[in-house]
Parts: structure tokens; sequence; C-alpha cells
């Protein structure tokens, strides 16, 4: 469900966006354009959004569940349970919001949200985020990658994936081959199929020919 960005865009957490689907004719569609302008109006509950999520996590996970394609067809009632704090309704938000190329500040907003109420992947997604609005000389590397090595910690698959990035490649820090080589297999908590452990799997090789 989550994917990064490494060196390169890798898709979703809150970076990649789709060419969006043509809007569903009546209600549903009318829905997703009052929940649009809700959220162009940046409501308090949500904005702003500038805390680090390292800093915004509660330090208990909530478990992430959720129906595919839930709120897909109205995004009115997941942004309602995320404002209710319901973290898995703020993430499947942020989700939707992604496919239909609404601004980036809106899912940004609601991953970080998401992360608040102890989803993982919102916190991973939303320090993606801030790395791909970033220029390379002002990502806020300290933040960043506090954020995937907590979020690593509890077991995140792209959290790992992209700290073992940080410290194979001496991202905001000196390089720790050793170390990249420990983190990047929980790349694969999942599966091997899973977009996180291919990423992984190509860090781990480029480390392996890596002198420590």
């Amino acid at each position: 469900l989550v994917v990064a960005v490494v060196v390169f865009a890798m898709g979703g957490c809150g970076t990649t966006r789709s060419v969006p689907a043509a809007s569903p004719a009546g209600k549903s569609a009318g829905s997703t354009e009052v929940a649009l302008a809700r959220l162009s109006r940046r409501p308090e509950w949500l904005f702003p959004f500038a805390q680090c999520p390292a800093d915004a996590f509660p330090g208990v996970e909530t478990p992430l569940s959720y129906r595919r394609g839930e709120c897909a067809d109205n995004i009115a009632p997941c942004l309602d349970r995320c404002q209710s704090a319901d973290g898995t309704a703020c993430y499947v938000a942020a989700l939707r919001l992604q496919i239909l190329n609404a601004p980036s500040d809106f899912s940004e907003a609601l991953f970080l949200k998401a992360c608040s109420l102890g989803i993982a992947s919102g916190c991973t997604n939303r320090a993606a985020g801030i790395l791909a609005s970033e220029a390379d000389n002002t990502v806020p590397w300290p933040c960043v990658n506090r954020t995937f090595e907590a979020m690593c910690q509890k077991d995140d698959p792209w959290a790992c994936t992209m700290w073992g990035s940080s410290l194979l490649h001496g991202r905001g820090m000196a390089p720790d081959v050793a170390r990249a080589r420990q983190v990047l297999p929980r790349g694969c908590r999942i599966s091997e199929d899973d977009p996180a452990c291919q990423v992984a799997r190509k860090l781990l090789a480029e480390a392996a020919s890596t002198s420590i």
C-alpha cells in the first residue's frame, strides 16, 4: 500500500500522481467536489501540518485496516471519520486524493493526521512527501531519517527500505553500510513481491558491492 521515493520516484507515500479517472456522475461526483472544496478551505483540524512525523506519532501504533475501494466514489465519509480521529480513514482519503491528482498538500496533511493517530505508514508517507517536495540541499534530514528509523522499528516495510537507503548512501549522516545491510531485509516483511522489498533487494545488491 505504501510506496516511497528512494533516489527516484517510486510512487505512493504522497509522491506519485496518477491520471485521474473521469468523475462519476450524480451524487458521488458532487460529494467528492464538495469534499475537495472543504479541504481547499484548509480546516483547522487538518491544517497547518508542519510537525515532523516522528514527533507527531503517538508512540502506540494503530492497526491499518480497510476495504479496497473504500471511499473511492465519495471521499466525504472518509474525511468525516478522519476528523473524528479515525486514522485509517485519514490514510484512505490521502491515497484517494493522490489518485485524483488533488493538490499535494491535501494528501500530505491527511498522511500526517493519520500518523498522529498511530498509522505508521502515514508517517512514512509524510516523510517521503517531504523528500519529494524539497530540493536536495534543503531536505530536513534529521526529521526525515528519524521518521524512517522510528517507523521501521514499527515494522513498516517502506520505512525500513527508506531508512536503509539513507544509511547506505549517507543521506543526512555518514554512510553506514553495515547497518544498512541489517535494516534493508526488513523491507521484505510483507512479501518478496512487495515494491518495498523489490527496492530493498536492489539496495542490498548495491550494499553487497560496497566495501565497508
